[in-house]
């Protein structure tokens, strides 16, 4: 469970990071997570993902919604029969948190937690 996110900080399980993470199972399992390109998220970007084999993706994408996603990160999503959320990260957060303790499916997140 995501417990506080602020500008540049997430605390996931009592522990607080200061660089863009990927959450499965309410576990981090990659920080200091950055996009080939920042802000704009593609495919590349999504191989932790995919290992993962999620029921549903939700990406924050910034305090201010910055990280711009390509057309093929939905397509693939999609293709793969993975339910794709994204928000701002503040929002990001509230629904990973509803949909961590609601649902069956498996649930990876992706946080940007600046901009």
């Amino acid at each position: 469970m995501i417990t506080n996110y602020t500008f540049g900080k997430i605390t996931v399980n009592d522990k607080t990071y200061t660089s863009d993470v990927i959450i499965s199972d309410s576990e981090v399992i990659e920080d200091n997570w950055w996009r080939d390109e920042g802000h704009f998220l593609q495919l590349v970007d999504l191989e932790q993902v995919f290992a993962e084999d999620p029921g549903i993706f939700i990406m924050g994408r910034g305090k201010n919604g910055r990280v711009e996603i390509s057309k093929k990160v939905k397509e693939e999503l999609k293709q793969r029969g993975i339910d794709f959320r994204y928000h701002k990260t503040d929002k990001a957060v509230k629904v990973y948190n509803k949909l961590d303790s609601a649902t069956g499916k498996d649930l990876v997140a992706g946080f940007h937690l600046t901009c």
